[in-house]
């Protein structure tokens, strides 16, 4: 417009491949999350969130092979600025010990086809936490059974620190009293 100075604006566009399976032949793992403060439902292959929100991840393995996998451990690697809420740990919907991301959980053994579903949450740090605008971090899941090796699942998290403006109301063009 005439009589004012001009103003520029960037954004941060995040592209990733959704429910992306991470496939060893043997078995494979899935990691979704969703924003709980939010009242997300739905799980999603990537997750947004503000300083102090609440995230669930959600972890689906499943057994790929013709046999029984035995001794299949999971362990959750919570990027900095995410802090693991305790008692949260869940396996097919049952409660189980923390541990997850120390040194891991067992969750048993998984037959031909069968899947498991691994639940945590983590708090997002406040303020300090993050610089303003948007930080790209990424949670990473590692599964292990007895021989079958190792697989790693991550899901990318968007955290956005900053204001929005909503309503910025009448801009004086100058040629107005």
């Amino acid at each position: 417009a005439s009589n004012t100075g001009s103003n520029s604006d960037t954004t941060l566009v995040n592209v990733s491949r959704t429910n992306t399976v991470i496939d060893s032949g043997t078995f494979s793992v899935q990691k979704l999350g969703r924003n709980i403060t939010r009242g997300e439902n739905a799980e999603q292959g990537s997750v947004v969130g503000n300083p102090g929100d609440t995230l669930e991840f959600i972890v689906h393995i499943r057994s790929l092979s013709g046999n029984t996998l035995y001794n299949v451990m999971v362990r959750d690697f919570l990027p900095n600025g995410l802090t693991y809420i305790n008692r949260t740990t869940s396996v097919d919907g049952t409660i189980v010990n923390d541990g997850i991301i120390g040194s891991g959980i067992n969750v048993g053994t998984l037959s031909p086809n069968q899947e498991r579903i691994i639940r945590l949450s983590a708090l997002v740090g406040g303020n300090e936490s993050f610089t303003l605008g948007t930080t790209s971090i990424s949670n990473t899941v590692q599964v292990s059974a007895d021989s079958a090796g190792s697989l790693n699942a991550q899901i990318p998290i968007s955290i956005f620190k900053g204001k929005v403006i909503n309503n910025i109301g009448k801009v004086p063009t100058g040629g107005e009293t």
